[in-house]
C-alpha cells in the first residue's frame, strides 16, 4: 500500500491492510480502545496521523526506548488515550 496514497481518514479495512491484520482483529482492537480509533455511527475511522504516531511509540516501547516520562513534546491526548 502506496502511503502518500492514503486517505488522513482511514476504515478498518484500510487500517488491516495497512497493518497485516484480518480487518476483525483491527475492529476488535479499535472496540478495546486499543487503536486510536473514533466510531462513526455503526463505522469504525482511523486517522492515519493518529495510527503512524501510536505506531511509532509502541515500536520504540517495544525496543527498550526512552520511557514514556522521559518523552518530552508529545502532548498529543488522542495518542494518550489509547494507551
Amino acid at each position: 500500500m502506496d502511503k502518500e496514497n492514503l486517505a488522513p481518514i482511514m476504515t478498518i479495512a484500510e487500517v488491516a491492510v495497512y497493518l497485516g491484520l484480518h480487518e476483525l482483529t483491527v475492529r476488535r482492537l479499535a472496540r478495546e480502545g486499543a487503536i486510536p480509533a473514533l466510531k462513526l455511527g455503526r463505522q469504525w475511522r482511523i486517522k492515519r496521523d493518529l495510527l503512524e504516531k501510536w505506531i511509532e511509540k509502541r515500536s520504540l516501547h517495544n525496543l527498550g526506548g526512552p520511557a514514556e516520562e522521559e518523552k518530552k513534546g508529545d502532548d498529543d491526548p488522542e495518542v494518550e488515550a489509547t494507551e
